[in-house]
């Protein structure tokens, strides 16, 4: 198809395929497990960024990482950041595998920001192994596209690769991270696995590597035996070899055995990559997991089959050529034919400790003190800032508490004056409609008894009485009008109908007011209703503990029912007595 770069149906298909499974994957990150039908599968390297960061996510590391980068970033940089540098620079130039990573600034800045970082939570001297350096190149390898080459890496690039390298490094099995002297049960159960599948697969390599590692006295058992001299003292990391395969050089810090295999082959970062999908697909089955890392292992052995048949003269020639060119060791070999251990058994132990001079161990107390003095200042700077921060934080709290009481006093002073106001409108209007009431009652009285003598008297005495009524009342403005006689039992009947409707009209306007009185003295019912009510309800509460059901109250006793409404309507007038005493306070 390179010949022809115009896209087939079927690889449109499959692109668009690609890209919905990875859009249900970002939508429904739960559905990653459904990624296991992909076990044994190459994945495409947009789907592999996918499942990598699904798979190694980790909230944990990012908070702390970005907890670090907001109060103080130099504590994500290593004391040791230029030999970590050079060492980087030194893996991607020297690497034929990493070629594409050659030259760029972005992979190499990513490289040495995730390792630095790495260095400093383990707080210590010693600089990283190199198996942690190359651990990290399957991440950049695969973020490469997103990299520039010649700038540095961009900051949520490298905070996706910080999670991704810790969330692997917690992840891996305790025998394979570095701490294989305190799991050798484990790493014993691990390299049996190993050599009985490599037992299975090639019998004849399992016999010729007996044959090459075996002593002669032939006293350790075949499977033990090849068990332990597939990682001398625990120090075959496999995650971290299966990384290793991607070089061709050789590191101190791997046996024997692994230089063998550096030396044999190499594995290209495309089989690297396909190995980890593998392991990353089975992370939530650990059983599969487990039986996965003994398979790899077995099936690399197998590839160099026909490289290992070659290697049955290292006993003649380890002195002469193989210790001089990949040993490199500061202690002298012990002759393997005065005793049972091979000349790489002392690897294991510790360093003897380098030949110093006096200008060495001043320089060495000079920065000792210089890094106890810095850390003294960074504590005191550390302890000042708290202070200062803590300080602004109170005055903080202070300036927010008075001016939330200035606030709160305000709002108290205006529902004073606004219910004060309140209070002497709703006098004002009493004393209004009371007035006004009054005087409508008095006239009312008045008309009273002039209908009383209607009767009695006889036109010119009515007309007299009203006169003298008239001057006696000086306040009235308009004389009251003085009915005429009715000519008919009827029509007097119809003049009483008609004064009593004006009389109810007036006591009904009395009462209920009209127009915009009405319905303020309407509202001031409803609300007064649902107080009423809600002191009720209240009061049941306080007598019965609950709210009484419908039809409840008609079903106590007579004498019990009695008693139970004279102590709610005093609850209720307590209540509404105390309302009255705040609003007038």
């Amino acid at each position: 198809m390179e010949d022809f770069p115009v896209k087939t149906k079927t690889d449109l298909i499959l692109e668009n395929a690609q890209d919905g499974i990875i859009g249900l994957l970002k939508k429904w990150p739960d559905m990653k497990s459904k990624l296991r039908i992909g076990y044994n599968q190459p994945l495409p390297p947009k789907m592999r960024r996918t499942m990598w960061k699904l798979y190694l996510k980790n909230e944990e590391v990012l908070k702390r990482y970005a907890e670090i980068l907001a109060n103080n970033p130099r504590v994500a940089i290593s004391p040791l950041d230029l030999d970590i540098s050079c060492k980087c620079e030194q893996l991607l130039m020297s690497e034929p595998t990493f070629a594409h990573l050659n030259g760029s600034v972005g992979a190499f800045y990513a490289m040495k920001a995730v390792l630095s970082y790495h260095h400093s939570l383990k707080k210590t001297r010693a600089s990283l192994p190199p198996s942690d350096f190359l651990l990290v190149v399957p991440f950049v390898h695969l973020m490469a596209e997103h990299i520039s080459r010649k700038e540095p890496a961009p900051g949520h690039i490298v905070t996706l690769l910080v999670e991704e390298y810790f969330t692997l490094i917690e992840s891996l099995p305790a025998y394979v991270n570095g701490a294989a002297d305190n799991h050798y049960a484990e790493l014993k159960e691990f390299l049996r696995a190993t050599a009985k599948l490599l037992f299975e697969i090639c019998p004849e390599l399992g016999k010729e590597m007996g044959k090459i590692f075996v002593p002669s006295d032939g006293y350790v058992s075949m499977d033990v035996f090849i068990c332990y001299r597939l990682c001398q003292h625990g120090r075959i990391h496999l995650l971290q070899v299966m990384s290793a395969w991607t070089c061709s050089s050789v590191t101190d810090d791997v046996s024997m055995d692994v230089f063998i295999c550096y030396r044999l082959c190499y594995v290209s970062i495309d089989v690297v990559l396909f190995i980890w999908d593998q392991y990353f697909i089975l992370s939530d089955n650990v059983d599969l997991r487990k039986d996965l890392l003994p398979a790899y292992m077995a099936v690399f052995f197998k590839l160099l089959h026909h490289r290992l048949k070659d290697c049955d003269s290292m006993r003649k020639h380890f002195f002469a050529n193989l210790q001089p060119e990949g040993g490199r060791v500061a202690v002298p070999a012990l002759d393997h034919t005065q005793a049972h251990l091979l000349p790489w058994e002392h690897w294991g132990g510790e360093e003897i400790p380098p030949f110093t001079t006096s200008d060495d161990r001043r320089r060495v107390r000079e920065d000792r003190v210089a890094e106890k003095q810095r850390e003294l200042e960074e504590e005191k700077e550390e302890i000042e800032r708290r202070k200062r921060e803590e300080e602004r934080e109170r005055r903080e709290e202070e300036d927010r508490l008075t001016q939330q009481m200035k606030e709160e006093k305000m709002l108290t002073e205006k529902e004073r004056q606004h219910l004060e106001g309140l209070l002497d409108e709703e006098k004002r209007k009493r004393e209004k409609s009371e007035q006004v009431a009054a005087s409508e009652i008095e006239k009312l009285q008045r008309e009273i008894e002039i209908l009383k003598r209607y009767q009695t008297r006889s036109p010119t005495l009515l007309l007299q009485s009203t006169q003298s009524l008239y001057r006696s009342r000086h306040l009235e403005t308009h004389p009251v009008p003085v009915p005429e006689r009715s000519e008919s039992p009827g029509h007097e009947r119809e003049a009483i109908i008609a004064f009593v409707d004006r009389v109810s009209r007036s006591f009904h306007k009395i009462a209920y007011g009209d127009g915009k009185d009405r319905a303020e003295l309407n509202q001031q019912t409803r609300v007064k209703q649902r107080e009423y009510a809600e002191d009720v309800k209240m009061a049941e509460r306080e007598v019965f503990g609950r709210e009484l059901k419908a039809n409840e109250f008609d079903e106590l006793p007579e004498s019990e029912k009695r008693a139970v409404a004279d102590r709610i309507m005093k609850l209720g007038e307590e209540r509404r007595q105390r309302e009255l005493d705040a609003a007038g306070n």
